[in-house]
């Protein structure tokens, strides 16, 4: 391409970026057709720990090739400096907790519930606030 055809075609796609952007956001928000949804959704219990296990087996396969890689790399180096074991150790722990995650046989995910002392303090001392309509 000569200068004169660049300085004409890059405005132009420049141009024709922004319209198609702006086309496009236009579709996007519509107030109107905007869904409230009615409640809040709700998860089977199975589907989160088959996710749970997903995730482990996903982040057990990252710890073994970061530990896979830590080790010839820092074999490699000769372990010179004594901080090149952290990233060994830590991959170590990580594929350890991967493992442990996978190996769970819970059929249910378990939601705690957690009291905190000081809440339910303030909550006895709050006065109750009436809405008036």
């Amino acid at each position: 391409m000569t200068r004169n055809a660049t300085a004409i075609v890059t405005p132009g796609a420049a141009l024709l970026g922004v319209a198609v952007l702006t086309l496009t956001l236009r579709q996007a928000v519509r107030p109107s057709q905007a869904r409230v949804p009615t409640r809040a959704p709700t998860m089977d219990p199975g589907a989160a720990v088959r996710a749970a296990k997903r995730m482990n087996r996903a982040a057990g396969m990252i710890a073994t090739s970061v530990l896979a890689d830590s080790a010839i790399e820092h074999y490699r180096g000769s372990f010179h400096n004594k901080a090149m074991v952290i990233p060994l150790v830590t991959a170590a722990l990580s594929l350890a907790v991967s493992a442990h995650g996978s190996a769970d046989r819970r059929r249910s995910a378990e939601f705690p519930q957690i009291e905190i002392p000081w809440q339910s303090e303030a909550r006895a001392r709050r006065p109750a606030i009436r809405r008036e309509r």
